[in-house]
C-alpha cells in the first residue's frame, strides 16, 4: 500500500529503490555492511510470473495489459479486439474506454498486437527422375485493379498539442482537449458509425464533431477529401 501511492503502472520496469532488498537492523547483512539503522523492506515484488505459450495460426492477436484490464474478462477483451481487427491503436483505446465506462479509475495500460500468418500452402513436390513433368494448368492472370484512386471522407478532431489547435469551423475558438480526450471522441464516433453503417450517420457525426472545413459541405459530401491516389 505504501508504494501504491507513488509507483505508476507505466514505470513498473523501473523504480529500483522500491524493489531493492534492504538489510534489516541487526541482521548478518547489516553487520557485514556496517549499517546501524533499519531499512524498509521492498514494497514492490520484482519476481515476474512467466508463462510460455506456443503460437499457431489460430491465434489472431495478442493483448498485453496491466491495471484493471483483467477485470474485463477474456471474452469481452476478445470481442473488442476482434471488432477492431487490423487497427491496434484503436483496439487498445477501445479496451481502455470500456474500462472507463465500467467505472474504473485506476491507471491501466493496453497494448494490442495483430498477427498476420504466412500462407500454409507448401510448394508442389518435384517430379520424379525419369518421369516427364505434368502439364501445368493454365493460370489466368488476375486483372489489375481498374481504379488507381479512391475517394475519401474523413472526420477531424483536434487536440491542444496538434500543429493548428484552432477550431476554424466554429468561430476559430482554441482547442483545449487533450490527445486522450480527442481519441475518445473519435472512438465514440467510430462505434456509432459501425453500429449504423448508413451514410446519414457518418454525415451527422461529421457535421457534429469534425473540425475540418470539409464538414461544411452539403449532404453526403460532408468530410469529402476528393479523389486520392496511392501514396498521396
Amino acid at each position: 500500500d505504501r508504494g501504491a501511492q507513488v509507483l505508476h503502472v507505466s514505470r513498473a520496469f523501473g523504480d529500483r529503490a522500491f524493489k531493492e532488498v534492504m538489510a534489516a537492523k541487526d541482521s548478518p547483512d547489516a553487520a557485514a555492511t556496517g549499517e546501524q539503522v533499519a531499512k524498509p523492506r521492498p514494497v514492490v515484488t520484482a519476481d515476474p510470473d512467466v508463462a510460455c505459450i506456443s503460437l499457431s495460426t489460430k491465434h489472431q492477436a495478442l493483448v498485453l495489459g496491466s491495471g484493471d484490464l483483467a477485470a474485463l474478462g477474456d471474452q469481452r477483451v476478445a470481442a473488442v479486439v476482434s471488432r477492431r481487427r487490423g487497427r491496434p491503436r484503436v483496439a487498445s483505446g477501445s479496451l481502455l474506454q470500456q474500462l472507463h465506462q465500467d467505472g474504473s479509475s485506476s491507471s491501466s495500460i493496453a497494448l494490442s498486437v495483430f498477427l498476420e500468418w504466412a500462407s500454409d500452402a507448401s510448394p508442389s513436390a518435384p517430379p520424379q527422375v525419369g518421369t516427364p513433368p505434368g502439364k501445368r494448368a493454365r493460370v489466368e492472370q488476375a486483372p489489375r485493379a481498374a481504379a488507381s484512386q479512391v475517394r475519401c471522407r474523413h472526420i477531424l478532431v483536434k487536440h491542444r498539442d496538434c500543429r493548428d489547435p484552432v477550431d476554424k469551423v466554429r468561430g476559430g475558438r482554441p482547442v483545449a482537449r487533450s490527445l486522450a480526450e480527442a481519441e475518445r471522441v473519435l472512438l465514440d464516433t467510430l462505434s456509432a458509425i459501425e453500429d449504423h453503417p448508413e451514410r446519414s450517420v457518418f454525415t451527422q457525426r461529421c457535421k457534429a464533431v469534425s473540425e475540418c472545413s470539409t464538414c461544411l459541405k452539403g449532404g453526403e459530401l460532408a468530410g469529402d477529401l476528393g479523389w486520392i491516389s496511392h501514396g498521396q
